[in-house]
């Protein structure tokens, strides 16, 4: 993952909060529960320049936000170095589109 992933959840979270979909204490629980699977199952990745480079050429290839293409950029550079086959999980239909494009196996979270 790259560090991004911190403040999208963290937006994510309070946007269902302000809409009424969780309590402050639901907030709470799940934030609590993703900083502790964020240090012990996954790998966080700095943006080096060749990610930002990879993100900018898959904005002119795909339908992207600027954050999504650096998400999927990051996933494409993590799975070049991982041992095994890495999955790409997003809610997002045209990030999960250009990820299987890419090549990447995607999970798609309705």
């Amino acid at each position: 993952m790259s560090r991004l992933v911190v403040p999208e959840v963290a937006s994510a979270l309070a946007a269902k909060t302000r809409s009424g979909q969780l309590s402050a204490e639901q907030r709470d629980a799940l934030w609590r529960l993703f900083r502790v699977d964020l240090t012990r199952q996954y790998r966080v990745l700095q943006l080096a320049d060749a990610v930002w480079e990879r993100a900018t050429q898959l904005l002119f290839r795909y339908t992207l936000r600027a954050a999504d293409a650096l998400h999927l950029a990051s996933a494409l550079t993590a799975s070049g170095l991982a041992a095994q086959p890495l999955e790409f999980w997003t809610a997002d239909e045209r990030q999960a589109l250009a990820a299987r494009e890419e090549g990447l196996a995607v999970e798609f979270l309705a």
